[in-house]
């Protein structure tokens, strides 16, 4: 299974970026390979609008299955779930570590958004 985590960059020590369309990077793990990839999305966060339509199709491209994220506002939310990906809210540390705190079922699946639309930190 391939889960998409929210990073401020390519490395799995960056930490978890809190918004989901406009984040920097995805770090895609796969738990069967036990592999990372990283997919940048800074592109897309320059951008006015549009940022979490653009954002679901990278990850629907890469064959992810959940999203590991800081919040989720309504747009993104019903993209995701239209699309069938799984989305677990309220990371914050590193990326290695989210993975970790899916893993062991420290992270819970959000089944609506959690914050308002064109929200940023």
């Amino acid at each position: 299974m391939k889960i998409a985590i929210t990073a401020h960059g390519p490395g799995i020590h960056y930490q978890v970026s809190q918004q989901f369309g406009r984040c920097e990077y995805f770090a895609v793990y796969n738990n069967e390979s036990n592999n990372f990839i990283f997919k940048s999305n800074i592109l897309n966060i320059l951008e006015k609008h549009g940022v979490g339509i653009k954002a679901v199709q990278i990850l629907t491209n890469a064959g992810v299955e959940v999203l590991i994220t800081g919040h989720c506002g309504p747009n993104a939310f019903k993209m995701l779930y239209d699309n069938k990906i799984k989305i677990y809210a309220g990371a914050f540390d590193t990326v290695q570590t989210a993975v970790k705190d899916y893993e062991y079922g420290r992270l819970k699946e959000i089944h609506t958004f959690d914050i308002e639309k064109h929200w940023s930190v």
